[in-house]
Order: structure tokens, then C-alpha cells, then sequence
């Protein structure tokens, strides 16, 4: 099979992909789909004129058929960092500037001289250091998935191949075939042939993938203080009863309810009032283990569950957060928590519930505000 016949094959591959990718792109907005389906046009470009250019040599199609492919690399590599959260403004303007000079190096060299090794090389590595980043940042990922993991290996090999078409460009400089038999060029052929099949739907899926977890993660969690909702603490502590009752493990639930919350707002304004709700989030969050966790219950009222926490231990813990909370003063205004919790030692065989637990913590807040503002009260279990 000739260089031309790939190319054809490329290129109405690519359009094919850019025509479909198109209409999904209406059903979605994330920005990796825009830079992917942006490098999808440059490369449809691309192949138009490396097939004119095979049949017709002239310098300026050698420069129509580069430029796109070099600006399509530099709009995949913005959607591979915008999977990873990586792009930056300065990560953008970093991927640019190697851009720019590739183009200005390739284009000069174009126009006033003619050795295509070095034309080799000046592409491979521009190709090479416009990937190398975000390629990096989607392997490394701790929380990625498998197809996450495929797709950072296939941008990894077209890495290789680059590096191996620049080392051919520096090691046979004039003996080099532009699209021969040498190593990189093979390499090339293969690598643009597994992006086109395997890059743009693994681009697909992974931007899906990430709003998925967007809309999971706003699903279950407190769009104001970063916290699990309602819902979200109730799942979590459905599962984590589930847990320490097959380890027998002791768990403690408490509830926190800011006092006089009404009257802060009705003497500072509601602005502060949300500031004093935000700041008791983040000491709470901040006084917590990783396998523990917080959801705001209500508008004032937070609960925490805590694992491996027994009767033995739990007064150690409520001092500690009952003064990380009366310590705080958002807008110079100190405030206190009266808090309920239910402790259960020994969980295994019994019955217990969310609504149960629920129930208790409520009792004890109730219970402990008789005594005045910051009261604690223990429910019997």
C-alpha cells in the first residue's frame, strides 16, 4: 500500500469521525470535545494536501500539509490537558508558544531550504513536546479509569513514534526517505492509523466519563460548602453501617446544629450568616479522618460520621470540634453548636438504619439545648 493510498484512507476516516463527532458535539459541551473536534479539522486538512502534495511536490503544498498537522497536535494536546484539568491559562500559553515556533521553524525552512530530514525533525519534535505533557498528566492520574489508561498508552506510542522519527531525521539525515521504509516512517503510518481509530472515540468517552462524575458529584454534594447533602450523607452512611457492622467495628454519628442562627442573620444579614455556615464546614472538614465524613443536613445543621469511634473515644473528638467551632469568628461574630450524637460499640447483628440514627441525633439536639447553646447530649442505644 502506497503513501497516497494511506492518506486517502486517513483523511476520509478522520472526516467521517469529524461528521459524527459534530453532531454529539450539540448534545455536549465539554471543552475537550471542542479542541478534539478542532484537531480533527486540522488533520481532514492535512491529508487533502499530503495527497496533493505526493502528486504535485511543490514547497507550498509541503507547507499546507504540516501546518494543519502541527496546529491539530496542538489542539489535541489541549484537550488531553483539559481531561486531566491540567490547562491552565499558562499551560495554554506554554502549548502555543511551542506551536508558533514549530510552524515558524518548519515554514522558514521550507521556503529557504530543502532537506527534509530537517523538516522531519523540526515536526517530530514539536509533535513530541506538544504531547509529552498532557500525555504524562492522563497516565498519572490516581483516580483514573481503565479507559483513561488506554488512551494516556496510545498518546504515549505516538510520543514513541516521534521520538523514534526524530532519531531516525538526526541518524540518516540525507539517507532519510520521506515516507519510506525506516523505522519512524512505519511508525508514523501506524501511530496516525490507531488515533484515528481508537484517539477520537477514547476523547468521546472520557469527556463523558468526566461529566458523569460532574453530575454524580453535584448530585451528592452541597454546591455551597463542598459538603455531601442530604442525599449524599445518607448513601455514604448506609454503606458505611454496612461496613462496620460486618467488621463489628464501632461508629459514631453526631449532629450539629448551629444556635441561634436566625438571630445572626436577622442582626448581620444572611451574607454573613452563609459565611459562618462556610466556615463551620471547613473546620469540621478539617477535623476529621479521610475514612470519616461530613454532609450539611439542613441549612444550619451538619452531621459527621465517624468510624471507629466508641463511647471511649468520642468525648476526646467532640471537644476537639466543639473548639475548633466556638474558636471561629467569621466577620469578627463568634457562634456555638449544640450537638446530639449516637455512638454504637458493638454494631454487628443489630438493626440499624438511617432513619433510626437520624432520629436518636435529633433527640440529643433537642436534649441539649435545654441546657442552653452548645449543650452535648449522648442518645442511649
Amino acid at each position: 500500500m502506497d503513501a497516497k493510498l494511506l492518506f486517502v484512507i486517513l483523511g476520509t476516516g478522520n472526516f467521517l469521525i469529524l461528521a459524527l463527532l459534530i453532531a454529539y458535539r450539540k448534545t455536549n459541551t465539554d471543552p475537550a470535545i471542542h479542541y478534539h473536534l478542532l484537531s480533527l479539522v486540522m488533520m481532514v486538512i492535512s491529508y487533502v494536501f499530503a495527497v496533493t502534495r505526493l502528486v504535485n511536490p511543490l514547497r507550498v503544498f509541503i507547507i499546507l500539509n504540516t501546518v494543519p498537522l502541527i496546529v491539530g497536535s496542538y489542539f489535541e494536546a489541549k484537550a488531553l490537558a483539559s481531561i486531566s484539568d491540567v490547562l491552565t491559562p499558562r499551560m495554554d500559553r506554554i502549548l502555543a508558544v511551542i506551536m508558533a515556533a514549530g510552524i515558524l521553524a518548519y515554514t522558514g525552512h521550507a521556503v529557504f531550504f530543502d532537506f527534509p530530514y530537517i523538516r522531519i525533525v523540526i515536526l517530530s519534535a514539536t509533535t513530541l513536546l506538544l504531547a509529552a505533557y498532557p500525555t504524562i498528566s492522563v497516565l498519572k492520574k490516581r483516580s483514573g479509569s481503565a479507559l483513561r489508561l488506554l488512551l494516556g498508552v496510545l498518546f504515549l506510542l505516538i510520543c514513541v513514534s516521534s521520538a523514534i522519527r526524530l532519531a531516525d531525521g538526526l541518524r540518516l539525515r540525507e539517507k532519510l526517505v520521506l515516507f519510506g521504509p525506516a523505522p519512524g516512517e512505519i511508525a508514523m503510518f501506524i501511530m496516525l492509523y490507531m488515533y484515528m481509530i481508537i484517539g477520537g472515540m477514547g476523547v468521546i468517552l472520557l469527556a463523558k466519563e468526566k461529566t458523569d462524575a460532574r453530575l454524580i458529584l453535584l448530585a451528592y454534594h452541597d454546591g455551597y460548602t463542598g459538603t455531601l447533602n442530604r442525599d449524599g450523607f445518607i448513601d455514604s452512611t448506609t454503606r458505611a453501617i454496612g461496613e462496620c457492622a460486618y467488621r463489628n467495628e464501632a461508629f459514631s454519628v453526631i449532629l450539629i446544629d448551629i444556635d441561634d442562627m436566625d438571630g445572626i442573620n436577622e442582626a448581620h444579614g444572611y451574607e454573613t450568616g452563609n459565611r459562618i455556615i462556610l466556615r463551620a464546614a471547613e473546620l469540621l472538614r478539617g477535623e476529621i479522618r479521610s475514612p470519616d465524613f461530613v454532609g450539611r443536613f439542613g441549612g444550619d445543621e451538619f452531621m459527621v460520621f465517624l468510624k471507629g469511634i466508641d463511647r471511649l473515644k468520642f468525648d476526646g473528638v467532640v471537644a476537639r470540634i466543639k473548639s475548633a467551632l466556638e474558636g471561629a469568628a467569621p466577620e469578627g461574630i463568634r457562634f456555638s453548636a449544640s450537638i446530639g450524637a449516637v455512638t454504637f460499640d458493638y454494631p454487628a447483628g443489630r438493626q440499624i438504619d438511617f432513619p433510626l440514627i437520624h432520629d436518636a441525633c435529633y433527640g440529643a439536639v433537642k436534649e441539649a439545648k435545654k441546657h442552653g447553646s452548645g449543650g452535648v447530649s449522648m442518645a442511649l442505644t
